[in-house]
């Protein structure tokens, strides 16, 4: 990165979200509902089950075990690979623009080599290939504030959330000056 890319970022190098937390976050923000649906039908099918018929513990759990794949599916095409959530696990950084939040994500290529020897592939370089988002300052919510990160959903019609880790900045002042510049954009919109 030249010395201009840096200053336009937010932080110092480029950050990604780990596959655990990035599923935590989804099942957080849009897994919830269908989670507490299904401990509901699973224990009353438990209770009832238990006092008056196997066959309801059965059927019970036939519809967590068949319906909670089908939720863990959507919830990951729907809402894991939207273009406003996916860039959370790969290497990005922000841009805090005047009218937009831009993510630059960072994809990482092998150079393909002919020489088919070890240490010829061992020096082959990998290429970085950038890609822009732009998400506008009306689409993004009210911010949520957890241990270790700041979360700023992205609303409807498009689903996401912008993961903002405080371990992806050099102090705790520049993730709190990153926090309040961010937060002053969406209180202007």
């Amino acid at each position: 990165m030249t010395e201009s890319d840096q200053n336009r970022f937010v932080c110092a190098a480029p950050f990604r979200m780990s596959r655990g937390d990035f599923a935590r976050k989804m099942l957080r923000f849009w897994g919830l509902i269908p989670g507490i649906v299904l401990v509901t039908i699973f224990i009353s099918g438990l209770a009832v089950g238990l006092f008056l018929d196997i066959r309801y513990l059965i059927v019970s759990a036939m519809a967590v075990f068949i319906v909670l794949p089908m939720v863990m599916m959507f919830l990951y095409y729907y809402h894991g690979l939207g273009k406003y959530c996916y860039f959370n696990i790969v290497d990005h950084n922000i841009s805090i623009k005047k009218d937009c939040l831009e993510i630059t994500m960072y994809f990482h290529e092998e150079e393909v080599n002919d020489c088919g020897t070890e240490e010829c592939e061992r020096n082959s370089e990998k290429l970085i290939r950038e890609s822009i988002l732009s998400i506008n300052y009306r689409d993004i919510l009210n911010y949520r504030v957890f241990s270790d990160s700041v979360i700023y959903p992205v609303g409807r019609p498009v689903a996401g959330f912008i993961w903002l880790p405080l371990s992806a900045f050099d102090d705790i002042d520049s993730f709190r000056k990153a926090v309040s510049l961010l937060s002053s954009k969406l209180n202007s919109c």
